[in-house]
């Protein structure tokens, strides 16, 4: 059995940082929506969700080949050419049409403009009658299109964190696992015996 590397510890955070923020996006969407009642069920829309799986799945991609790939091996000139042509392609889909489409689905679909005010749930008329919570606590005017910048914008920061993260474990794909220190008394030898691991035990006791 071969020795765990680094890239095997990175990419199972890596994942499950992907999915979590892939159901944190949409599930905020569905929530909100089926709230307001802006759009009938199923919420989504196709552009947009088909963009975001397109992003998801080419990053997984990458990430696999670099588990396969030793980092000490020379690329050729096509290897050199279809990665350049791949990174192209990622970048210009996640920094470009991937919030394009948002953008797109939110003025069109959602019809989240600037003459549209988000005001909230509305009050009680013992408390405030005739407002939303929003408009009553805040002290500006609050439209759709901050709501959709705000959003826009968090996809933007999830794309810069997640190629940041893609760029540092590629580099240490090939690192192996550092061994947990094992802790030593002040005479320097260890605290913990080898059969820890098994029985739980320790010298001495």
């Amino acid at each position: 059995m071969s020795n765990p590397r680094q890239i095997d510890l990175s990419l199972q955070k890596f994942y499950k940082a992907l999915v979590g923020t892939s159901v944190m996006v949409f599930g905020f969407l569905a929530l909100w929506l089926a709230i307001t009642d802006a759009v009938d069920p199923p919420y989504f829309n196709v552009a947009f969700t088909s963009s975001w799986v397109v992003s998801c799945l080419v990053v997984v991609a990458i990430m696999e080949y670099g588990r396969r790939r030793p980092q000490n091996a020379e690329a050729t000139w096509g290897e050199a050419m279809m990665g350049a042509a791949v990174v192209f392609f990622l970048m210009f889909w996640i920094y470009g049409v991937m919030p394009h489409l948002f953008l797109s689905f939110a003025d069109n679909e959602l019809s989240w403009r600037q003459d549209r005010r988000l005001v909230g749930p509305t009050l009680p008329s013992w408390w405030a009658e005739g407002q939303g919570l929003l408009e009553w606590a805040l002290p500006f005017n609050l439209d759709y299109r901050i709501l959709r910048d705000i959003l826009a914008s968090g996809i933007y920061g999830a794309a810069l964190a997640a190629n940041i993260a893609m760029f540092s474990i590629w580099q240490r794909r090939d690192k192996p696992v550092a061994a947990p220190e094992v802790p030593k008394s002040k005479f320097g030898r260890p605290l913990v015996s080898s059969q820890v691991e098994s029985n739980g035990f320790v010298d001495g006791i």
